[in-house]
C-alpha cells in the first residue's frame, strides 16, 4: 500500500489506500499466532517479547524517520507535484521485511505435530 501512495497524484488515492491499511492492521493478530506457533511452548513468552520489542522500536523510530524524509524531500522542487519518495522508502522497508521473513521461514526447521494423550 506504500507503493499506491508513492505514485498517487490526487487525494483520492489516500482514501483508496485505507482498505489495504485496514487489512494490514488485521494481519497483526495473524503474525502473533505465527510467532507463537513457530517456537517451542517454553519459549513463547520470549518470542512474544522479541516481537513486541520490534513493534515498539518501529513505532518509535518510524515517525521521526518519515518526518526527516518528508522534510528533506520538501526542499526539492519536484516534491510539490509528486511527493512519493518517503512512500517508496517505506515500500523498500516492507519488501526487506517480507524477504527476511520469507528467508527465515524457509530456513526454519519444521516442528512435527506431536500427538498428545487423552
Amino acid at each position: 500500500y506504500c507503493l499506491l501512495l508513492a505514485f498517487a497524484d490526487s487525494p483520492f488515492w489516500l482514501y483508496v489506500n485505507l482498505a489495504p491499511c485496514f487489512f494490514a492492521l488485521m494481519a497483526d493478530s495473524i503474525i502473533i499466532g505465527m510467532v507463537s506457533a513457530s517456537v517451542p511452548p517454553g519459549l513463547v513468552g520470549r518470542a512474544m517479547g522479541a516481537y513486541n520489542g520490534v513493534v515498539m522500536l518501529s513505532n518509535v523510530a518510524s515517525p521521526p524517520l518519515f518526518a526527516f524524509l518528508f522534510n528533506a524531500y520538501a526542499q526539492i522542487p519536484a516534491s510539490r507535484s509528486h511527493p512519493g519518495l518517503p512512500w517508496l522508502v517505506g515500500s523498500a522497508f516492507v519488501a526487506a521485511a517480507v524477504l527476511l521473513l520469507g528467508c527465515r521461514m524457509c530456513l526454519a526447521p519444521r516442528r512435527s505435530g506431536g500427538g498428545g494423550g487423552a
